[in-house]
């Protein structure tokens, strides 16, 4: 078997789970950079959208944001 069957791939309905976005931009993602999960888990991370923190990070009051919004 190629390296490829092997990956883990996203599709765009994962892909917007797991990072919370919406569906365009999910479907623009994988298909400018490919459904790789590896790739995508590294691209989103270097763009500041890690899966560890975003739903926590989606949930917090508009009080508590940074920089006094609200």
């Amino acid at each position: 078997m190629s390296e490829e069957l092997l990956e883990t791939s996203y599709s765009p309905a994962t892909l917007q789970k797991q990072y919370c976005l919406d569906k365009a931009e999910a479907r623009r993602l994988l298909t400018s950079f490919g459904s790789c999960q590896h790739e995508m888990d590294r691209l989103l991370a270097a763009r500041g959208r890690t899966k560890l923190h975003r739903k926590r990070e989606i949930h917090t009051p508009i009080s508590s944001a940074p920089f006094g919004i609200g």
